[in-house]
């Protein structure tokens, strides 16, 4: 990915671009908001949460993220960082886009909060006339290093789907230091909201910035409205549960529950004893449908599950099971991951989990075998279904 000057004559703006297809489009996009990212409580605490979900917000940008690049791009590839949020974000993109996730674990996460720029301006200066060319990098200082390792990892992504439209999500930091590289210009800070979209493209053998930090899939001036899109059925039957989808979503974005309301004792007690009663074997793959607050997920975990995965239809929920995970401060907990999915329409292949629980959840539907075909699909041979 060498930023190299050739031979091509300069493109300007996007009034000068070539009527050539591009040789290959790579669109960088910032995961979706994160718990840390709103909470200064959770913000100060160095662990779990530089590996933190989403809020509710942050589901509903994927939503709307989603959404927007169905009806406006065509994504050949899609890869992400390992960091949760970018995870988090490009699963539920993918299973917007009907596209594998690739998971590439070279990228780095965020920058550490006290790594400073090279080279930093004069915040006293107001002149932006006398700034002459930047001086390298080190290549050994923290900066540096997180450089390298960057644009190693997007330049053998490049090289490896080279004709086509890649996706990558990954950190705000990640995309400003890209758009820095390709600059040259270091010590310039750059401003990138969640979800927003960056494309870098390759044309007439030149690399040249499309555009930057595209946004026009979130409301403008506006809080996200606290809804679910449910995934998209066949006729009538698609539309009866989208329906269904959407009132169950109301009625439980208007539940609000506190810590100490997730951690009563008598809840407890009560999931306590359907765990007694499920019998879930040791190191099991475990998915629980309906989530809510996650209480049960986390406890799965407490009493040796492998991996739990929490799904709910609610954004709101979902931050309470998040927020609920973090607050524990478990080892157990790490095992533990929450998604934004419908029951009906799981974004997991045949035989996946070794159990899955569905609690609380039935009665709210008008069609449960719908839900009950695709927990079956999921289990694993002679698997437990509750």
């Amino acid at each position: 990915m060498s930023t190299t000057p050739s031979s091509a004559p300069l493109l300007l703006s996007t009034d000068h671009l070539s009527p050539s297809p591009p040789d290959v489009r790579l669109l960088l996009i910032c995961h979706a908001e994160g718990m840390q990212n709103r909470y200064t409580a959770l913000a100060q605490r160095v662990e779990p949460t530089a590996d933190s979900g989403l809020t509710a917000y942050g589901w509903e940008q994927t939503s709307q993220l989603a959404q927007w690049l169905a009806t406006h791009e065509t994504i050949d590839v899609l890869v992400t960082a390992p960091l949760l949020q970018s995870r988090l974000t490009a699963q539920r993109l993918g299973q917007a886009l009907n596209l594998p996730v690739t998971v590439d674990n070279r990228i780095p996460g965020r920058l550490p909060p006290d790594l400073a720029l090279p080279d930093a301006w004069d915040r006293e200066d107001r002149s932006i006339a006398h700034f002459g060319p930047n001086p390298p990098v080190d290549p050994a200082s923290p900066y540096g290093i997180y450089l390298h390792g960057l644009v190693e990892a997007l330049d053998t992504i490049v090289r490896d789907n080279w004709g086509k439209t890649i996706a990558v999500v990954l950190s705000g930091n990640a995309v400003a230091t890209t758009l820095r590289h390709f600059c040259g210009g270091h010590a310039l800070s750059v401003a990138v909201s969640h979800t927003a979209i960056t494309e870098l493209r390759r044309q007439d053998g030149a690399w040249l910035l499309a555009y930057a930090n595209r946004r026009e899939h979130l409301p403008a001036g506006a809080l996200a409205v606290q809804r679910q899109r449910a995934a998209a059925g066949d006729g009538a039957n698609g539309a009866e549960l989208a329906a269904e989808l959407v009132e169950i979503t109301h009625a439980y974005e208007r539940i609000s529950h506190t810590r100490e309301e997730l951690l009563d004792a008598k809840r407890i007690q009560r999931l306590e004893h359907l765990l007694k009663f499920a019998q879930v074997p040791k190191n099991a793959a475990v998915l629980d449908v309906g989530t809510g607050g996650g209480q049960l997920a986390l406890l799965l975990a407490e009493e040796g599950a492998g991996e739990v995965v929490g799904i709910d239809i609610s954004p709101t929920m979902l931050e309470s099971a998040e927020w609920l995970r973090l607050s524990e401060r478990k080892p157990s907990a790490e095992r533990v991951s929450f998604r934004l999915a419908p029951a009906h329409a799981l974004p997991f292949r045949d035989e996946r989990f070794d159990a899955v629980i569905c609690r609380l959840l039935l009665h709210h539907s008008h069609k449960p075998q719908a839900i009950l075909t695709e927990a079956a699909r999921l289990l694993r041979h002679n698997g437990i279904l509750l």
